[in-house]
């Protein structure tokens, strides 16, 4: 219903590439949870990159917050990261109804975050961590590694 306003939006597109990363963390068949994922990805109003603060939050239609560190890499060029993971790659991206930034991660809400365990035997990582799940389960580590943090 959010999208179905006039706006103006600022999305944090991701690329592709992040979206084939995604693994199994997030059902793609599953209507709630892509829903989630994508109003996960989009601000009310237009923001640009130079309106973004070093150690600044916003709240994205989902209702969750982001967080933003900006980091000066040269004279007049920055860095921004989201959540300390996906990087603004493209910024700017001016559209009759908003902004675009493209991002190289997915931007993933915090219900659906996973757990340690989760994340070692996904399918996108779990050729990257045999030997370590393998070590994990022999010395009866996973209800530890799946409590809370």
């Amino acid at each position: 219903d959010a999208l179905q306003s006039p706006g103006p939006f600022t999305l944090f597109a991701p690329t592709d590439a992040a979206f084939a990363q995604i693994g199994d963390f997030i059902d793609v068949n599953n209507a709630t949870q892509v829903t989630d994922v994508l109003l996960y990805h989009v601000l009310s109003g237009i923001v640009l990159a130079e309106d973004i603060d070093d150690d600044s939050t916003a709240t994205t239609l989902s209702g969750e917050t982001l967080s933003f560190d900006k980091f000066r890499r040269h004279f007049h060029k920055h860095i921004i990261t989201i959540n300390d993971d996906s990087q603004v790659i493209f910024e700017d991206n001016l559209v009759t109804n908003g902004v675009i930034h493209v991002i190289d991660e997915v931007l993933i809400p915090p219900a659906y975050q996973p757990d340690i365990v989760d994340f070692l035997t996904s399918e996108s990582k779990a050729e990257f961590f045999n030997i370590l799940v393998d070590l994990v389960v022999q010395v009866n580590l996973i209800d530890a590694l799946q409590s809370p943090g």
